[in-house]
């Protein structure tokens, strides 16, 4: 089958176009993941193009960021795709590149945007708010590494992490030590391993930071100081093994209330 090469003008519109058929098709993920999953990939044989990649990595982080409660559902449906496609070749600036590197690059890329906040104009995310894509983002980041989806991104999910662990006082230091929090809640040890690994930043380095934060009220909103305390617990959970099954299950509780708390 040949290489579908599109004009900007005919890229711009198929992107759009499958942005808005995507969006809601993820936004009902939660209620059967396997459908949803089933119907992603009839659209990306449909479209093999990066138009259609670029596509669905904006609707997974619009939609993780609207309904943070689905995240794992919609990570569950697309994590079929990368395997699915991995010798699908597509038009990517002008050379031919397998349709799973294009997503992976577009999805990483677009995540480490919003982290790092490298938008043009984009003001610093400072306010603990809904609609601060910084906290649902990192929350994201976590569960990618809980669930070892898409596995390039699990270096992105430890440099956050270690940027968050390194926040002085400047304006970030609240939003950026609850990002760690959630990070923490749901990536756990091998979130801490990986860390470690990046710049030998172990448990004991991130205990101190987050008591660091605790003793110098970097936190002052109140879920938010709830969440440092599930930080430390997760922390130090991670010296002695991974938490039970019931006690991960209490904390993600925990993350996800915080998350529609701020609503």
């Amino acid at each position: 089958m040949p290489v579908v090469v599109l004009t900007d003008d005919e890229w711009e519109e198929q992107r759009g176009e499958l942005l808005k058929r995507l969006a809601p098709l993820l936004a009902n993920t939660s209620n059967a993941a396997n459908d949803v999953s089933s119907k992603l990939s009839a659209i990306v044989k449909a479209y093999p193009t990066s138009a259609c990649t670029e596509a669905l990595a904006q609707a997974i982080i619009d939609t993780i960021h609207s309904e943070p409660g689905a995240m794992e559902a919609v990570l569950q449906a697309v994590a079929p795709l990368l395997p699915e496609f991995d010798t699908t070749q597509i038009d990517w600036a002008g050379a031919e590149w397998k349709w799973r590197d294009v997503f992976t690059i577009n999805y990483l890329e677009l995540l480490e945007t919003i982290l790092f906040e490298l938008q043009l104009h984009q003001k610093p995310r400072t306010h603990v708010c809904r609609d601060n894509q910084t906290l649902s983002c990192a929350l994201l980041a976590g569960v990618m590494v809980k669930h070892g989806f898409m596995v390039p991104g699990s270096r992105t999910s430890a440099l956050f992490a270690l940027a968050c662990v390194q926040t002085a006082k400047r304006g970030l230091e609240q939003v950026r030590a609850i990002a760690l929090c959630l990070q923490l809640s749901a990536g756990g040890r091998g979130l801490v391993d990986l860390m470690e690994k990046e710049r030998e930043c172990g448990v004991e380095k991130v205990i101190e930071v987050l008591k660091k934060f605790k003793e110098e009220e970097y936190v002052t909103h109140p879920q938010g100081k709830e969440l440092l305390e599930v930080g430390l617990i997760r922390a130090l959970g991670c010296l002695r093994s991974d938490l039970s099954d019931e006690r991960r299950t209490r904390l993600i509780t925990r993350r996800r209330v915080f998350l529609v708390y701020t609503r």
